[in-house]
């Protein structure tokens, strides 16, 4: 099987084993994209921090265009890559989830739910940005003692910070009620068994719900339906293995738990408004 991969290492030149921090210029970020503009994925979570210019990112094949003061957050398994950029300056964070610290990984799950992307004044955030740069300072310093607990204490104290920001924007660290809880929960589940799990009843008898209160919790969050956020999980790795991957349209209508990969093509075309083929090749280009 054929896969596309730029590793933290081919970037940074240097990286320790788990976190990448960087500031990123226009000058650097145009050495490396070439590598950038083709789609990778990792199973690092990515925080970025927009300092000036712009920068416009295609996340799970959606664009997002940030500018001015802004953070963008990507979490491990996506597909994502550079599409263009002026005059930028940003700050990257790339962690594995076991160095990320224990309260911080509900609230990412819960507030990252809600939003991708903010943008922020340049005023309120000469702390992150210092904080940023210490965290960038202690990384280069491979040479103290207690290189890797400093390290990890000190990007936790940044990503705690970035959260703030969004917190700060008026999003919600925590679920505010039982229906934020539940589909928390259910997201969770259906990225684990989404392959071989495809009925709402499974899921609501894993959480000791109905399945009519499973569809009414998530109808009330994410403004559809229980089956449809299923079917979209389904799509979205039909379409990271399309691009992904040489696999036949057959091998991964087999590996997403689909026997009969003629109904998976048209689930594909109905989702998607083109066949799964079309689709390899207009994001292949």
């Amino acid at each position: 099987m054929k896969t596309k991969q730029v590793s933290l290492k081919n970037i940074a030149g240097q990286a320790h084993d788990g976190i990448f921090f960087q500031e990123v210029t226009a000058k650097s970020l145009s050495d490396i994209m070439g590598a950038l503009k083709d789609s990778h994925r990792h199973d690092y979570h990515v925080f970025l921090f927009l300092m000036k210019g712009e920068l416009k990112v295609e996340i799970d094949f959606t664009n997002y265009e940030l500018s001015g003061v802004s953070l963008l957050y990507t979490s491990p398994g996506q597909v994502h890559k550079n599409i263009e950029f002026k005059e930028v300056l940003y700050y990257v964070l790339a962690i594995k989830s076991e160095y990320i610290a224990p309260e911080y990984k509900s609230s990412i799950q819960s507030m990252f739910l809600q939003t991708r992307f903010v943008q922020l004044s340049k005023e309120n955030t000469s702390l992150l940005k210092n904080t940023a740069q210490l965290c960038i300072d202690i990384y280069k310093k491979s040479e103290l003692t207690f290189y890797t607990a400093t390290l990890k204490n000190s990007v936790n104290v940044y990503i705690s910070l970035f959260l703030d920001q969004y917190l700060n924007q008026g999003f919600s660290a925590i679920p505010s009620n039982r229906f934020e809880k539940i589909t928390l929960s259910f997201i969770k589940e259906l990225d684990i068994y989404f392959v071989h799990h495809k009925r709402p009843s499974y899921y609501a008898e894993l959480l000791h719900i109905s399945t009519t209160y499973l569809n009414e919790c998530i109808t009330h969050t994410l403004g559809i339906a229980v089956s449809k956020v299923i079917q979209e999980r389904v799509i979205l790795e039909a379409k990271r293995m399309l691009f992904y991957t040489d696999l036949s349209v057959k091998e991964i209508a087999s590996a997403l738990g689909y026997e009969d990969y003629s109904y998976f093509s048209r689930l594909f075309m109905k989702n998607e408004g083109c066949t799964p083929i079309v689709f390899r090749g207009k994001n292949r280009d």
